[in-house]
């Protein structure tokens, strides 16, 4: 139940925490590409699509191609953990 949502948000900032330690210190690097927006946020989308319609959740996504750097694997995650987060509460 809540205590049960709670102690998982706990983990999830905790782990986040830990991760941005190990950026900050140098144990872990960003891996710079040449990322496009649609495509990291229509995949992100099609994952999340059956746990928003199991909400009666409708989701619908306009974004024009733009190119730009990053770490796609963790713009990913972050994309990911916002839509199911909105999805979730």
């Amino acid at each position: 139940g809540r205590t049960h949502s709670s102690l998982e948000r706990i983990l999830a900032l905790t782990n986040e925490l830990l991760e941005f330690e190990k950026l900050a210190s140098g144990k872990q690097t960003l891996s710079f590409n040449a990322v496009e927006s649609s495509e990291l946020v229509n995949g992100c989308v099609q994952d999340c699509l059956s746990s928003a319609r199991s909400k009666c959740i409708s989701v619908q996504v306009e974004i024009g191609a733009c190119g730009f750097e990053g770490d796609f694997d963790k713009l990913r995650r972050v994309v990911h953990n916002l839509l199911f987060n909105a999805i979730k509460y």
